[in-house]
């Protein structure tokens, strides 16, 4: 267009490159705001324009937002150079609390180091203290297990010692069976015997009605049987006793009974008694009630009571024999023989 018509066009054409330049330079001076803030620009005191510090934090390809943010405080007059002084200063605070921040990191990071060596610290002293506790508990099973292998040597050894009274308990006691089965014998040969004199006897009484009385022994005095140990034989066995090894007293002990037992332990403390053994002269009770009490263990004829045998209460005897069944074959003075309990001698103890 030409003349007048030109003018007009011309005058908006350049009022919309201005306002596009100044849109340009205020983008490039935000731009260079934004630049400045993220770059974390260090507090130094601020030039009177913010185009070389923005040129030196940018590094590479912010010369030209310099240079505008430059041009554009020359342009816009003082108003806007304030304004981009300011921002300069809401930069420099920002670098001020970039600053604090990574000094908060640098303690945050010293602190966890911190707890980290105290943490492995802790650990290493708990290790530590496991392990003590683990060598503890080791040595207290040791001790216990040493405390048990102990005690089962202790039990092995009674074992064996209760296993070699038993063996002398059983040859003993097959000796006392083998003694048993010959006085069972013998025992039933006297009875054989008897039956044969008691019909002898009564044949005798038929023919002559008088009583004869027992015949006494010879010396007036009954006599103990023969085998039977005299009183200084069981003085000799009673100090020959206390030397003798445990299987030897162990076999006299049985041998003996019990109450050759007592008479020995007797004849070593120096004490008295009755002891229902062959040989010995024992006196039966003289109390009648007592003498009577004594029997109560039998009803039959041969360990029972009777008459004859209350007659000879409070009467001197001597052992002939004496049976597992606590009773035992006196011979009176007058020759007369009778079976009675052991209860029936004065001053028996069991």
């Amino acid at each position: 267009p030409s003349g007048k018509m030109a003018r007009p066009a011309a005058r908006a054409l350049g009022g919309r490159r201005v306002a596009v330049r100044r849109v340009l330079r205020l983008l490039a001076f935000a731009s260079a705001i934004t630049c400045a803030i993220a770059g974390g620009l260090r507090a130094t005191p601020f030039l009177p324009c913010l185009a070389p510090r923005l040129a030196w934090s940018a590094k590479s390809g912010t010369a030209s937002v310099a240079g505008d943010c430059s041009r554009a405080s020359k342009l816009v007059g003082r108003r806007k150079h304030r304004r981009c002084l300011f921002a300069g200063t809401a930069a420099v605070a920002g670098d001020d609390d970039a600053a604090a921040l990574l000094a908060q990191a640098e303690a945050l990071r010293r602190e966890a180091a911190a707890e980290e060596e105290a943490l492995q610290a802790a650990r290493a002293r708990q290790e530590e203290r496991e392990r003590r506790e683990a060598e503890e508990e080791a040595k207290v099973a040791k001790e216990a297990e040493k405390s048990r292998l102990l005690l089962l040597d202790a039990q092995v050894s009674i074992a064996q010692g209760k296993l070699l009274r038993l063996e002398a308990e059983a040859d003993a006691t097959s000796q006392d069976l083998e003694a048993a089965r010959r006085q069972v014998v013998e025992a039933e040969q006297a009875v054989a015997e008897a039956r044969g004199a008691s019909a002898s006897a009564a044949a005798a009484l038929q023919e002559a009605p008088a009583e004869e009385a027992p015949q006494a022994p010879a010396g007036g005095r009954a006599k103990p049987p023969q085998g039977a140990m005299s009183e200084a034989e069981w003085i000799d066995l009673s100090k020959r006793f206390v030397d003798m090894s445990w299987p030897d007293q162990f076999a006299t002990n049985m041998r003996v009974g019990p109450q050759g037992r007592r008479k020995l332990a007797a004849l070593r403390n120096g004490e008295t008694g009755t002891f229902i053994l062959p040989g010995e002269r024992i006196r039966l009770l003289e109390e009648e009630a007592a003498f009577r009490a004594s029997f109560k263990r039998f009803r039959d004829p041969l360990n029972g009571f009777s008459e004859a045998k209350l007659a000879r209460k409070g009467q001197e005897c001597v052992v002939q024999e004496a049976f597992k069944d606590d009773t035992f074959t006196c011979l009176f003075d007058d020759g007369a023989s009778f079976d009675f309990p052991f209860e029936s001698a004065d001053g028996y103890k069991s």
